[in-house]
């Protein structure tokens, strides 16, 4: 005798939420001519996070030189591993800089029409031992680190692997899902992923590139995230991370 779960059998039950599924996988991976119809035309307003306190006590970083890579990509792609355990030296800011600039300019170049529509990632630096960085959250934007907000918690609260909270800075990857979803429909969460994924891939390669090391994780926490920044896993979500140092 079968069991009736609302109105059916566990079996109908199960079936309806396969059905589920399988609309939402179809809406969230279309093919060309489907989505080349899809996108909202209307432009968006770029979206920042902010600090919950302000930046107290906090001064902008100007960067005054450009760190050459020391291996090709080739080299960086053979010789490269992931590191989660960093020892106490000190980044420098233009170091730091170079991976931004890397996360900045691989979304600008490979999402260019999502970034002219005001769709831009927002990408942030956890500053714990950067020299002349006061420990916080920083913006890289005109050759300037701009400060958002002090680390007033230690980021042992903020990772779930503490070993990261040990680096030197972490590079967090924020989009606008909910704007992606409005362009894209459920097709927007995965654009939002591959966006993200590919500007923190990029800027470990041009870490690793310049002698860093570092490892891709999923970010903060996002409750001990909230109480430094506004982010709220929607409008502004926070996708992606990296922790980066020297081994």
């Amino acid at each position: 005798m079968s069991t009736v779960v609302q109105g059916g059998t566990k079996l109908e039950s199960l079936s309806t939420q396969y059905d589920i599924i399988t609309e939402l996988q179809k809406a969230a991976c279309l093919d060309a001519e489907d989505l080349a119809g899809l996108p909202f035309a209307g432009a968006f307003a770029p979206r920042r996070v902010r600090g919950v306190h302000g930046p107290v006590g906090m001064e902008p970083v100007p960067v005054t030189r450009r760190i050459p890579a020391r291996k090709t990509l080739s080299q960086t792609l053979e010789s490269r591993t992931s590191e989660r355990f960093f020892n106490d030296t000190k980044v420098g800011p233009d170091l730091v800089a170079e991976v931004m600039r890397a996360g900045t300019a691989y979304d600008q170049t490979q999402w260019a029409g999502e970034c002219a529509n005001g769709l831009e990632l927002d990408l942030l630096v956890a500053a714990r031992q950067v020299d002349g960085m006061v420990p916080g959250f920083y913006r890289f934007a005109d050759e300037t680190f701009t400060p958002v907000e002090p680390l007033t918690e230690p980021l042992d609260d903020l990772v779930l692997q503490l070993e990261f909270a040990s680096a030197p800075f972490i590079v967090l990857a924020l989009a606008p899902l909910a704007d992606e979803l409005q362009r894209w429909s459920d097709h927007g969460e995965r654009v939002a992923n591959l966006r993200t994924g590919g500007a923190i891939a990029a800027g470990l390669l041009a870490g690793q590139a310049r002698g860093l090391s570092g490892s891709p994780f999923a970010g903060f926490l996002s409750a001990p995230l909230r109480r430094l920044l506004n982010t709220d896993g929607y409008e502004n979500a926070p996708m992606f991370a990296a922790a980066f140092g020297y081994r």
